[in-house]
């Protein structure tokens, strides 16, 4: 799967879904740090890749950002865990949900359940 790292999680996770098997870039490391929300998912849709960032305030309001006019979105939920618990979750949800799922469509990440909208 084609995943682009939002800046507001770790950069490692980028290298740790590289090395399961995902096509995953960092926003950082393609100079687009400090990049607006619609900028960073233009950017997503441009490089058909799916978005993973922890900015629920804004990426999951399907009224801002619908999600069938996205290539996928996942928002992380998990302000009270670890960074490596949150790496490790995402890595798991990655693995289980297919690409089909997620293309146009808000997966919403928490600690304990993982919801889709479309």
């Amino acid at each position: 799967m084609r995943v682009l790292v939002d800046e507001n999680l770790p950069r490692s996770l980028a290298r740790r879904l590289s090395q399961a098997g995902h096509d995953a870039v960092d926003l950082r490391d393609l100079g687009r740090g400090g990049a607006s929300d619609t900028q960073v998912l233009a950017l997503a849709n441009e490089q058909d890749r799916v978005l993973v960032s922890a900015n629920h305030k804004h990426f999951a309001n399907v009224l801002l950002f619908p999600p069938a006019q996205s290539c996928g979105i996942v928002v992380v939920r998990m302000p009270k865990c670890t960074i490596e618990t949150v790496m490790a979750r995402i890595q798991s949800v990655l693995a289980r949900l297919r690409e089909s799922h997620i293309r146009r469509s808000l997966i919403i990440v928490d600690p304990s359940r993982v919801r889709r909208r479309t």
